[in-house]
């Protein structure tokens, strides 16, 4: 009797499946943002939480457990960022909380998938997923350039046509797109391509022509560089194997030009040319690009508190409270209008919140994979070395994991496969009493997670109503507000539409408690909208002189903001 090919499937490779080709597809209109605000990544951290508890489940009954050879190495920072927050203080608790649980459930995801005794060919299939997870994407993305506006609501709408895909933000896509690629490059060496099934070489091409189509499309600097940096490494390592398969790289080599250069004579406003002026720009100094500002003022607040750094979650409140003696320094420069909440790059944020403390477990990190790089035969070692890369590089640019879940278990998953081949056996040494006590663990652990992403999802259906106007703020946010995560949203929503309607009523103390909140969440936020919200509320109370004088001090962080330019200048023409 033949046995179907699914039935060889291991439980665990069921659920990354689920993880990779099902979870990151489910979309409803949302507020955008990072983190849990963006519903697909609630859903992806349910399978992933599951993954894991399953994976501390199947430890607690093994006779063996699996780590890799520098585990401890790899531990060192969500060890260091627990006790760097602890030592600088935490200065938004709900912000510390959530940060390390990222952390952490990402370390116990990491240590799961060793506990499942995958073979190399095992992993090859592993990787396939995650190219044919983007594939997926691709084709949203292709759905958004071609219909635009035309799409169901089970999709997410650009009105500009950019593919962003369900990640809502360009590079994103163009940085998992490249991830794609080169895995695909990578998987069409090995025995799983070459020597399987015909379809899934031309499943491999599809992915391919799509991700290099939308990178280019997308005029993504990121994805450019990404591709740029990763492919040579590739060819290094396998070289040998792309002259043993010439026809077969002929093919893959017409494609990736065919789908470069289409892309770029459709789209010349967003394409390859709009990514080089980029890039170039950053080398015009402050004026020329606003990332060089944000890494100055992140630096200098660096400088100011080295080795714990300000604490976990004070890169907000410290970074805006930097601008004004950075404008005092470099009258020209440009920075962003809006609030600045990331400085995008990972290590400068880390360092700015963490200090060196923080610093030295993200260099002992590095310092692992770059020991289980050297390790790696040539044919393996540059290779693994460009898997990586893409979302490495994009992390010292942008944020992709805050937006992006899928991002985060992805490149676990390709840190699983470069670690993999030196990974080492232990016997487990535990009682009966500590087997089941991790066991209950599991499954308590594995229950408190669901309902709590549960709720959070309730959570954003809240926001999707309100954003609908299907219910009011004073009528929307019930579970919102009993929800730690949030709850915080959901207070300023709530008492900002309560301000809006107390001017609309004249309801004078609901407008008076609004100035008193918003000035005390100015000292923890320093966002513009609080700003203009404060002096609005200030100026209807006839509190002219505190009005302008919050005014004055919006425009030493917030210098072109036109609203508080127009009042500053109506303060002088009375005098204050």
């Amino acid at each position: 009797m033949k046995t179907s090919r699914f039935s060889t499937l291991k439980p665990i490779e069921w659920l990354l499946v689920t993880l990779l080709l099902v979870s990151p597809f489910y979309f409803h209109p949302n507020i955008g943002g990072t983190g849990f605000r963006i519903p697909n990544n609630i859903v992806i951290w349910f399978f992933a939480s599951v993954i894991s508890f399953y994976s501390l489940y199947k430890f607690s009954q093994a006779k063996y457990f699996h780590i890799p050879r520098y585990f401890l190495l790899i531990m060192a920072f969500p060890i260091v960022a627990f006790f760097s927050g602890m030592s600088a203080g935490v200065e938004i608790a709900s912000t510390w909380v959530f940060r390390l649980l990222y952390i952490w459930g990402g370390l116990l995801f990491f240590f799961g998938l060793y506990q499942h005794g995958l073979k190399q060919g095992r992993i090859d299939r592993l990787l396939f997923l995650i190219v044919m997870s983007a594939l997926l994407h691709s084709i949203v993305g292709l759905a958004q350039i071609i219909f635009v506006t035309k799409l169901p609501s089970w999709l997410p709408i650009n009105p500009s046509g950019i593919p962003t895909g369900l990640f809502q933000q360009i590079n994103n896509q163009a940085s998992f797109q490249v991830t794609s690629i080169i895995t695909a490059l990578w998987l069409s060496t090995r025995p799983y391509i070459r020597h399987g099934k015909q379809w899934r070489f031309w499943l491999i091409l599809l992915a391919i022509a799509l991700g290099a189509f939308i990178v280019s499309y997308s005029g993504s600097r990121v994805g450019a560089l990404a591709f740029i940096l990763a492919l040579p490494l590739l060819l290094l390592s396998r070289w040998h194997t792309v002259m043993l398969d010439k026809k077969r790289w002929l093919i893959i080599t017409v494609i990736i030009i065919s789908s470069i250069f289409s892309a770029s004579i459709i789209e010349r406003e967003h394409g390859l040319a709009n990514a080089l002026e980029k890039t170039t720009a950053i080398n015009s100094g402050f004026s020329g690009s606003a990332r060089l500002g944000i890494y100055t003022i992140a630096y200098d607040a660096f400088k100011e508190q080295p080795i714990f750094g300000h604490g976990i979650g004070s890169f907000i409140r410290v970074w805006q409270l930097g601008k004004p003696q950075f404008y005092a320094d470099h009258p020209n420069a440009n920075l962003p209008n809006q609030r600045v909440a990331h400085p995008h790059n990972e290590t400068i944020f880390w360092l700015m919140e963490g200090g060196l403390v923080a610093g030295t477990g993200l260099l002992l990190f590095l310092i692992a994979l770059l020991l289980t790089l050297k390790k790696l035969p040539p044919s393996r070692r540059y290779a693994y070395a460009a898997l990586l890369l893409p979302i490495t590089l994009h992390t010292q640019v942008e944020l992709p994991f805050y937006i992006s879940a899928s991002h985060w278990f992805v490149f676990l998953i390709i840190l699983f496969t470069v670690t993999h081949p030196f990974h080492r056996r232990r016997k487990v040494i535990l009682s009966n009493a500590a087997r089941n006590s991790i066991k209950v663990f599991a499954v308590l652990g594995g229950l408190a997670v669901a309902g709590f992403l549960a709720h959070t999802m309730a959570s954003t259906l809240e926001f999707k109503d309100f954003l609908l106007k299907k219910s009011s703020a004073d009528k929307s946010f019930h579970l919102s507000m009993q929800n730690p995560y949030f709850k915080q949203l959901a207070t300023e929503t709530m008492i900002s539409s309560l301000f809006f309607n107390s001017v609309k009523f004249g309801l004078d103390d609901n407008v008076r408690m609004f100035a008193d909140w918003s000035e005390q969440e100015l000292k923890r936020n320093p966002h513009i909208l609080y700003y203009k919200l404060t002096v609005e509320a200030l100026s209807y109370l006839q509190n002219n002189e505190h009005a302008c004088e919050i005014t004055r001090e919006g425009l030493t962080i917030y210098p072109n903001d036109k609203a508080l330019k127009t009042i500053h200048l109506r303060c002088e023409e009375i005098g204050l």
